[in-house]
């Protein structure tokens, strides 16, 4: 039964056997692979430390969800708008208000922004942007792009107004509408428009600008891989249609995992400008005056990008330096492999064929011939007398 036993045993021990009592053998290739060996262990521990340490190393995923019901300030993301010419210069704001009228309608529907009211709705002017007020939180990052003086803004009374839902949502929805009308007087108390024909020459060559604040995603930054910038739209501006500018902004999240050995999420939010859906939508003119040509609509585009970015732990930066050097390793035994049993072989010979130190210099040229002919052939090796020392016997025998 044991010797069955035997035949299934796996941990069976294998005898080694060294030669010249050496456990293993030294070779210059041998010590060029170790130094070479050590230097990259070096350098690689040294990368990895430092893209681990810097976080260069992170992976990202995206998803996308709609119909979110989230809501923001309007001072969080202010508009400011401008007109144009073909020339691209600004028509100074003292002339554009006898050209054009900016009239704002704000509403809230269901319970939103009156818990006593299903409906609110609240209507204002735009008045000249001002770092002070409208873009108090923006002063260094508008100044050095636009020319503020010949922008209009929300005012700062109503900056804070809440974008709220998606248009339709059952649970409630708000937005900002900015309508364009051209300047007639006697209404909304201008009493010194320019003349009509002049008016819709105007308004024929001219672009209504509007911009805002909006973000760049850079992964590379740890903290916050929000980048703020100053964003600029054009449109021809017309009076065959009404004509009607939507601006919708989605919800931005951004989970990193900051830990080092397990999970440590933080979360930052942002609302950028949605482009993914068309802002243009044209109508049949519905004002029977012909006055009212343009809106502008500030609302949500009811969706929510989700970005998470996973940092690299430092289990897996020292398995990967480990599975390089590893890697090296097996490449460095496999160039020893090569040589491995010349080195050897030319060992073994060289100790074979070591003479005594009394004959050095006569008995080696003999023993490495006698040697080359034994190889090549047994029978010669066996038979014949090779070996001078019975060579000598002999001739001593026949003296005697």
């Amino acid at each position: 039964m044991f010797n069955i036993l035997r035949k299934i045993d796996i941990f069976t021990i294998k005898p080694k056997f060294y030669i010249f009592k050496q456990i293993s053998v030294s070779s210059k290739i041998g010590i060029l692979l170790t130094l070479i060996q050590i230097s990259i262990s070096f350098l690689v521990v040294i990368y990895t430390c430092k893209t681990f340490f810097n976080r260069e190393n992170f992976t990202t995923s995206f998803t996308q969800d709609t119909m979110q019901y989230y809501e923001f300030k309007q001072s969080e993301n202010p508009l400011f708008i401008s007109i144009f010419d073909y020339q691209a210069q600004p028509v100074p704001l003292v002339f554009l208000e006898k050209y054009l009228v900016f009239e704002v309608d704000y509403f809230a529907f269901f319970n939103i922004s009156k818990p006593n009211m299903k409906v609110y709705q609240t209507s204002f002017k735009l008045e000249k942007c001002n770092f002070t007020t409208n873009l108090k939180n923006y002063d260094n990052l508008v100044r050095d792009n636009i020319i503020i003086d010949n922008f209009l803004c929300l005012p700062q009374s109503e900056n804070d107004l809440k974008i709220i839902g998606t248009f339709g949502d059952f649970k409630g929805f708000s937005q900002i509408r900015i309508k364009i009308s051209k300047c007639i007087n006697g209404t909304q108390n201008n009493n010194s428009c320019f003349d009509i024909e002049k008016i819709n020459k105007f308004i024929k060559n001219s672009l209504i600008i509007w911009g805002s604040i909006d973000y760049d995603i850079n992964h590379n930054i740890p903290d916050d891989p929000f980048v703020s910038k100053v964003v600029t739209e054009a449109y021809y501006m017309t009076t065959e249609n009404l004509k009607s500018i939507k601006v919708r902004r989605k919800k931005i999240t951004y989970t990193t995992d900051y830990g080092f050995f397990f999970k440590n999420n933080h979360t930052l939010g942002k609302i950028f400008i949605d482009y993914s859906i068309p802002v243009i939508e044209d109508f049949n003119q519905n004002d029977l005056t012909g006055n009212y040509f343009m809106n502008l609509y500030i609302e949500t585009s009811g969706k929510k990008d989700n970005h998470f970015r996973r940092y690299q732990k430092l289990q897996e930066a020292l398995a990967g330096a480990f599975t390089i050097l590893a890697s090296l390793k097996s490449l460095s035994f496999l160039i020893i492999e090569i040589f491995y049993d010349k080195i050897y072989f030319q060992k073994l010979i060289n100790n074979i064929l070591l003479p005594e130190e009394e004959d050095i210099t006569k008995q080696k040229p003999k023993k490495i011939k006698d040697l080359r002919i034994s190889i090549y052939n047994r029978n010669t090796f066996i038979e014949s007398p090779s070996f001078p020392q019975q060579e000598e016997l002999h001739d001593n025998s026949k003296i005697m």
